[in-house]
């Protein structure tokens, strides 16, 4: 009876596997645990009353001009404001410490299931749960600032951001419909 001593043999290459990346593996089953568990840890996301306004400018048909404009003002939302932080931090955390990219995934999957994402900083108390969260605005937000000042732009905050394309939607909405071309 032959047994698979060498290299190649599956049993080999599997018990290597897990003996290099076990701090991997310890992380994926922690946070797996932790999402199937039933121990309340996740929460149904909570859906914000919508604008009357963005609802009934969202039901109609937009122009190419008005989809341009809304593009171009959420790129500029991004450039302006803390979005430009937020993703220079995700990725150099995923680049530092790369099991950081599960935990970006867990929570991008969660989100888009309807519940809310898990964050380190909700086993704090409220208090220092706050500073935290202040502490990390002002990383975040720093990227963006510098870009509006060389751009000669202001800063954009998340309110901000908001009311702005608030403003670009609703204009787009309120535009009449060119007319469309008759084909023959």
């Amino acid at each position: 009876m032959k047994t698979h001593t060498d290299s190649t043999s599956p049993l080999h290459r599997t018990k290597r596997f897990w003996r290099k990346s076990r701090s991997t593996h310890f992380f994926c089953y922690i946070l797996f645990g932790l999402l199937s568990s039933g121990c309340g840890v996740l929460r149904e996301k909570k859906t914000p009353q919508a604008d009357p306004a963005i609802v009934q400018a969202t039901q109609k048909p937009m122009s190419p001009d008005a989809a341009s404009s809304v593009f171009s003002e959420m790129g500029e939302n991004w450039l302006y404001g803390p979005g430009l932080g937020q993703t220079a931090l995700n990725v150099g955390a995923m680049v530092v410490f790369p099991p950081y990219a599960i935990y970006v995934l867990g929570n991008s999957v969660l989100s888009m299931s309807g519940y809310e994402p898990l964050y380190v900083t909700d086993l704090l108390p409220e208090g220092e749960r706050d500073e935290v969260n202040l502490m990390y605005d002002e990383v975040t937000t720093a990227p963006g600032r510098v870009s509006a000042a060389l751009a000669g732009k202001e800063f954009r905050s998340k309110e901000v951001a908001s009311e702005r394309m608030k403003a670009i939607v609703a204009e787009g909405a309120a535009a009449p419909e060119r007319e469309k071309p008759r084909g023959g």
